[in-house]
């Protein structure tokens, strides 16, 4: 089954033809699309760096700027080009535990992104997930909130985005332009561009998509759903 995806006339629809394109597939990044996390995986990774205050400002600019970009590449960059430190494997596994650690217990707190609950149930086509996050946590925070069922697959780190996008036009046998990609960070655009898909941009936590000729929708209660075929 296909759908057609359209926007309501106060989100921006800049993409040309993108309202009455059909789609097979659906695939969704998580944090800023699924969840309004970003925020605070901002806060913890500035916690992670709390003992280098003199370079808080420098990580902070960074890391809004990074969006999508896998955590564990995130404190390499960190590390080494900003605090000019040497970096190795035991350091990276310390950062990736310490880092979860300071999620945890907000992660079980932070909203959805309003109207995704309804619209991944009311949504007949298949639905994936392709996020920066680590697959266990990925999959641990879709099945806590009871949404693990909406997705015929789940792809999380060390899953390149574009490779997890071309996975899905294979596995549904379609045309690129038949996946649509929603994600809320540049990165997850540069990806929809590699492998040839549609995207829209999810603004609800921040708008990324500025000077990009690029379909966005605030959140999820003003995503329409018309015109099965």
């Amino acid at each position: 089954m296909q759908l057609y995806i359209m926007s309501r006339s106060h989100d921006r629809a800049e993409e040309p033809g993108l309202a009455e394109r059909s789609f097979a597939a659906l695939v969704f990044d998580m944090d800023g699309v699924i969840l309004q996390s970003n925020e605070l995986k901002h806060q913890a990774l500035l916690r992670l760096f709390a003992d280098f205050p003199e370079d808080l400002p420098a990580i902070a600019v960074y890391n809004r700027s990074a969006g999508g970009v896998p955590r564990q590449r995130k404190f390499e960059h960190i590390w080494r080009e900003i605090l000019c430190l040497c970096y190795g494997p035991e350091l990276e596994e310390q950062f990736t535990t310490r880092y979860a650690e300071l999620l945890e217990e907000g992660l079980r707190k932070v909203p959805l992104v309003e109207g995704i609950e309804s619209f991944l149930g009311s949504t007949p086509i298949p639905k994936y997930v392709s996020s920066a996050a680590p697959q266990e946590e990925v999959e641990h925070q879709l099945t806590s909130r009871q949404l693990r069922q909406h997705f015929s697959a789940v792809f999380g780190a060390p899953t390149e985005k574009a490779d997890a996008l071309r996975e899905v036009i294979r596995r549904q046998g379609c045309a690129p332009q038949q996946v649509l990609f929603l994600g809320d960070a540049r990165a997850d655009y540069e990806a929809a561009q590699a492998a040839g898909t549609a995207f829209v941009g999810v603004v609800r936590e921040c708008n990324n998509f500025e000077g990009l000729r690029c379909t966005t929708l605030t959140d999820f209660r003003n995503a329409l759903l018309v015109g099965a075929v």
